[in-house]
């Protein structure tokens, strides 16, 4: 049996199973079945969405874990192996960082929504492995382990890693000895093995990486092998590294203080050892100590602050909240910029969102630049297919603090008066309080927000007063707003915009203002901006003039016609005989063509 028939035949009986169940169990069994299927989500497709949200219902209603629901439902479609390690995942993943990605920063948060992703994807990745008859003994074990489907299972990898050093499985521990302790680790040693051993409560194993770490002298890839996984772990994997690193002056060598820079968000450069050095330092001290983080988050210097921050939010992300608004109602204005710098490494999007609407009414350039990016707000697209084009349109994923539509009103009006303040080009450059951090602030990143608000429920009102700024916008933010947002082409003001939107800089919004007039009956003024279109030689332009112009009611055709034969511009009467061109071929059109021959006569 082929590996197809094998997964054809394993989600086969899932779903038999599955089917034996009832009312809610059967339709998480379902989700469950759908995901086996898969090798990744991205998170925004309905099975992901679908079960994010009835795991959160059943949560609210039985005051239950997460994903105690989950674990009923395996037990049921699958084996114990599957269970007790998705059990261990789903017990543990507070322990780690939530983030993902190069922007990843090692806050960690008790929330377990926030995790939510990463125990969907790790999931499915046990049950990748349970498909593919992956072998996690052979992968430690053997030297050159082949095995063609490691990407369907690779982020689950160091959470069964874990679990076996951590329950003293299958000699787990001596085999990442024998590899550490050998000949050619930087071979055989991958970071899902570095990772795992992080993510296990073995100082032991920490122990070991910390040598390896030390002896890698000039192994530069192996020594970052190391140093950009230590923080995708526990607290103390992370802490106790960190020692290592300082003890042993290892921030002298450029992988750690890239690491460094990841870990932070500052970007540090590694000429300056000196920095990074006292950087490093303070990172250690502030995660060890509550009383020097209490101190520094009062300190006149802003790389204290910053750090204090950091490791509050390293240790529990949740105890930044009362610190930043503290320091956001209290604090001198290089204080206030650090506490939203420090939250705009965040990927907490409710916790960013929270604390930068209460500060709205902002005059400093650099700190409008934080506090606008941490208003974690935007719309989506969606794309479908119509009319042989893929065509876009918004989606609003809603949010609670925004039901209110006086409250969307209130920060609308908000950032309207932001926009004098910024000034027409822009502003930005290195950040006057940190070392290594740039900022830049336009009108765009303002509108942007406006256009969010507007979007919730698409007001003409809103959006007409968005239009009235559109000097203020770019092409690209200008075509957004006649594409997206002119919803009634028909309603004075926007019917003003799409029309003026004819004469554009950019042809691209000049065509996008075509489709729009495609819509309306035109009047005679009208007709005759079309006709002036015609005189331009972009041949996707005069094909959508055409277009317009053929939608029109015939008497108004005929008289256009004539106007455009009696042209002075060349372009213009091949213009009209493109139109009837277009007519005569047309069968369907042909009681038009003999109407217009007979006025045109």
């Amino acid at each position: 049996m082929n590996q197809k028939d094998n997964e054809q035949v394993y989600i086969n009986g899932m779903q038999e199973k599955a089917e034996s169940l009832n009312g809610t169990w059967q339709e998480l069994a379902g989700y469950v079945v759908e995901m086996a299927g898969s090798t990744y989500l991205r998170g925004d497709e309905k099975v992901y969405l679908n079960t994010e949200e009835l795991l959160q219902k059943q949560a609210a209603a039985t005051g239950k874990p997460l994903f105690e629901p989950m674990l009923n439902v395996l037990e049921q479609l699958t084996n114990e192996w599957v269970v007790e390690r998705f059990r261990y995942i789903a017990h543990r993943a507070t322990h780690f960082p939530y983030s993902v990605m190069y922007e990843r920063r090692p806050y960690r948060t008790a929330n377990p929504e926030q995790h939510f992703g990463q125990v969907i994807r790790k999931l499915i990745g046990l049950l990748r492995m349970e498909i593919r008859q992956f072998s996690l003994d052979e992968y430690v074990s053997v030297r050159e382990y082949k095995f063609d489907h490691l990407y369907e299972v690779r982020s689950v990898l160091p959470d069964c890693i874990a679990y076996d050093l951590d329950h003293d499985n299958g000699g787990m521990k001596q085999a990442l000895h024998e590899i550490i302790y050998g000949d050619n680790q930087s071979a055989l040693l991958t970071g899902e093995m570095i990772k795992g051993i992080f993510m296990s409560d073995q100082p032991e194993a920490y122990h070991m990486v910390g040598e390896l770490l030390v002896a890698a002298r000039l192994q530069e890839g192996l020594r970052q092998s190391i140093v950009e996984r230590m923080d995708e772990g526990t607290i103390e994997a992370f802490i106790y590294i960190l020692k290592v690193i300082i003890d042993h002056n290892l921030i002298r060598y450029s992988s750690v203080v890239r690491a460094l820079a990841v870990w932070t968000g500052l970007g540090i450069e590694a000429a300056n050892s000196r920095v990074a050095s006292q950087l490093i330092e303070q990172a250690y001290e502030a995660l060890t100590d509550a009383a020097v983080r209490e101190d520094w988050e009062q300190d006149s210097n802003a790389n204290k602050i910053f750090i204090s921050l950091w490791a509050t939010a390293v240790i529990e992300e949740d105890h930044l909240n009362d610190k930043l608004i503290r320091i956001m109602d209290h604090g001198q204005l290089y204080q206030k910029i650090v506490a939203q710098y420090v939250l705009a490494n965040s990927q907490n999007r409710d916790l960013r969102l929270r604390v930068a609407r209460r500060y709205l009414d902002v005059q400093d350039l650099e700190l409008m630049h934080w506090i606008i990016q941490n208003y974690d707000a935007m719309y989506m697209h969606n794309w479908h297919f119509e009319d042989g084009e893929n065509q876009r349109s918004i989606h609003i994923s809603p949010l609670s603090v925004f039901e209110d539509k006086a409250i969307r009103r209130q920060n609308f009006d908000q950032f309207k008066q932001l926009l004098d303040r910024i000034p027409l080009g822009g502003e930005g450059g290195p950040s006057g309080v940190l070392e290594y951090v740039h900022y830049r602030i336009e009108r765009n990143d303002v509108v942007k927000k406006m256009l969010y608000l507007a979007a919730y429920d698409m007001d003409s009102d809103w959006i007409g007063e968005i239009i009235a700024i559109k000097d203020m916008l770019s092409p690209e933010l200008r075509g957004e707003l006649l594409s997206q947002f002119v919803q009634q082409p028909d309603n004075e003001v926007q019917r003003q915009f799409v029309f003026e939107s004819l004469s554009d800089k950019s042809m691209s919004n000049r065509e996008m203002a075509l489709v729009q007039v495609r819509k309306l009956e035109l009047t005679t003024d009208e007709m005759k901006q079309m006709e002036a279109l015609l005189k331009l030689k972009t041949g996707s332009l005069r094909q959508k003039v055409i277009q317009v112009l053929l939608l029109q009611p015939v008497d108004q055709l005929a008289v256009s016609l004539e106007r455009l034969l009696k042209a002075k511009n060349e372009l213009q009467r091949l213009g009209a005989l493109e139109l009837l061109t277009e007519i005569s071929a047309d069968p369907e059109r042909a009681d038009q063509h003999e109407q217009l021959q007979t006025e045109l006569d």
